[in-house]
């Protein structure tokens, strides 16, 4: 999973869990996870008993499914390290768009974006329909503030690579 809060996934965290006997856990973003059910058949189990039980409602690591799978799942979770996969805007946007272009300068980042595998496109500013009709050098915002320049200098080939693949899936679907 993408680790998405302050305790990360690691033996710190699992001690941690422990000893609050599962209220504080590291968590994880669901938009792209990785799981071998060998290992995970306790989330399913988990999930029924709480649910049966009738303590859905009331227990706290319900109320997204990230938190609950980052709960049930704890003892086996690992963060997904970022040359693998990443949320394009945690990588690709930063608060302003001058950050943004200084990071796209940075000739580790530029290599690690290259050989990225997975990219979640999460967000309704960053949808694929949206950016591949984004002129080039435009600027837009999220939620959060932060901001993406829409130019082969800020995300690399990533640019070239989403238009590549959207502009075939839209062409495909249309047909």
């Amino acid at each position: 999973m993408f680790q998405s809060a302050v305790l990360p996934f690691s033996g710190l965290a699992r001690m941690i869990y422990r000893l609050t006997k599962g209220k504080r856990y590291a968590r994880g973003n669901s938009s792209f996870i990785v799981f071998h059910p060998k290992h995970c058949s306790r989330i399913s189990d988990e999930f029924l008993k709480i649910y049966d039980a009738g303590k859905f409602l009331k227990f706290r690591p319900t109320i997204a499914d990230e938190r609950f799978i980052s709960w049930a799942a704890q003892e086996h979770m690992i963060a997904l390290p970022k040359h693998f996969a990443v949320k394009f805007p945690t990588e690709f946007m930063l608060h302003h768009w001058l950050l943004t272009y200084a990071k796209s300068c940075l000739p580790w980042v530029r290599k690690r974006r290259d050989k990225l595998t997975v990219v979640t496109l999460c967000g309704v500013e960053i949808k694929p329909e949206k950016l591949i009709k984004l002129e080039l050098g435009a600027h837009i915002s999220d939620p959060k503030g932060r901001v993406l320049v829409w130019s082969d200098f800020a995300l690399g080939s990533m640019r070239q690579k989403l238009i590549a693949y959207y502009s075939d899936k839209t062409e495909a679907d249309a047909e």
